[in-house]
């Protein structure tokens, strides 16, 4: 727990939610590098009765976002209908609740009068087909990197689980076909925190004719499965601005709290005029179904980063080190399970010194940011504006050594 003073009228971190009271609540990682900044500033900011407050990644910055409880319920009637949510229906939650994939499942067993069922242990695949059996789930929701790691398990999927809600990043295409094959019924979804959860899914009936899409399908079949598309959902309504997703939406956020680069200050900001919500996401509109431009997106398990940032923390923890030399560069490497890690590239490699920059720079950024690999890369190459080359830098990383902290 966060050693801050709680301001008074708020909850932190509650394990369960009451929809109808006017309490508001706090939802965060405890391991988040700001949130101590955060809850002490609380009692500056206006205080939004029936509201909840979770951490979220950004294209600009890194934010705070204030849902009001009516949002997520209106997303989660929305999400309700779609997946045709019944009483009967049995939720796996095993996303944390400081996840707005994991609240929303609280605001859809809500509504629906259906059951949801915690997953507490670490993960691994392996364990959440043993919860699933355990407890019959018959809708969940995953990331990829979750999906990753049940194909390559190889687990086949429980009959009686009838969905499974992607999010967080996109889906692989590789990787979707090769999780049907094992019958998992995978539903890609668009969302985002700031819209409390999904704004587009694809249908139920992509998933039949026997869940794989084939009554009989052979391998070929399988690895040249396409893609669903992703159908706009009810409480959303979608436009397209310089090739930018702009959302209005009565589920949309009330409000923000931006991490300024270099600044502790806090300030409150609304969405934006007009009640549309422009995302930083690329994509593109056919009909009722949009389609994502993931091309630029640079994300780690599903979260946004913002490389300047670290940069500028990295900056920092070097200036501080008067026996470093050299130069040092953050470059976010394509990696098969997380989507990227963020890799240290530097043209002098002496490993105390090194081991202590990177302990000292994890401890500064969020789990998901911390480096995961180091390069040595004797000569680095720049243009003459003195500017990274980039594609000699990738080129020497292909023929340099590894080095792993």
């Amino acid at each position: 727990m966060t050693k801050k003073r709680i301001p008074a009228g708020y909850k932190i971190n509650p394990s369960r939610v009451d929809w109808e009271s006017e309490n508001s609540l706090l939802f965060f990682n405890e391991r988040h590098a700001k949130k101590d900044i955060f809850v002490s500033s609380l009692s500056h900011l206006p205080y939004l009765k029936s509201h909840i407050w979770l951490a979220t990644s950004g294209r600009v910055c890194q934010k705070w976002v204030a849902l009001s409880k009516e949002a997520l319920l209106i997303s989660a009637q929305a999400v309700n209908q779609h997946l045709q949510v019944r009483a009967e229906d049995r939720w796996g939650l095993c996303l944390p609740l400081f996840h707005v994939g994991g609240l929303a499942i609280l605001a859809r067993a809500h509504l629906s009068h259906s059951s949801y069922f915690l997953f507490q242990e670490k993960w691994s695949a392996a364990s959440f087909l043993a919860f699933l059996n355990r407890n019959k789930i018959t809708l969940s929701s995953l990331v990829p990197a979750q999906v990753y790691d049940i194909v390559r398990a190889k687990l086949p999927c429980p009959s009686f689980l009838r969905a499974v809600v992607v999010g967080g990043e996109s889906l692989n295409p590789i990787l979707y076909p090769a999780a049907r094959k094992l019958n998992w019924p995978l539903l890609p979804s668009y969302g985002l925190t700031e819209c409390a959860s999904q704004v587009a899914t694809a249908e139920l009936d992509t998933l039949i004719p026997n869940r794989c899409g084939f009554a009989r399908g052979t391998p070929d079949q399988y690895n040249k499965m396409e893609m669903p598309k992703m159908k706009i959902l009810s409480h959303a309504q979608l436009k397209i601005v310089h090739q930018e997703i702009g959302i209005r939406s009565r589920s949309l956020l009330s409000g923000f709290v931006p991490f300024l680069p270099s600044s502790s200050r806090l300030e409150f900001q609304n969405p934006g005029p007009g009640g549309w919500y422009f995302t930083g996401d690329k994509g593109s509109l056919e009909g009722a179904f949009l389609q994502v431009d993931n091309s630029a997106q640079i994300k780690i398990l599903g979260e946004k980063i913002n490389l300047g940032d670290l940069e500028e923390t990295l900056m920092n923890v070097v200036l501080k080190k008067k026996e470093i030399s050299g130069r040092y560069i953050l470059l976010p490497v394509p990696s098969e399970r997380e989507g990227f890690q963020i890799a240290l590239i530097s043209d002098v490699f002496y490993r105390p010194i090194l081991a202590d920059l990177i302990q000292e720079f994890n401890k500064k950024v969020s789990p998901f940011e911390r480096i995961r690999k180091f390069y040595f890369v004797p000569q680095l190459t720049f243009t003459d504006i003195s500017k990274l080359s980039k594609p000699a830098l990738l080129e020497k990383m292909a023929f340099s050594s590894e080095k792993l902290f």
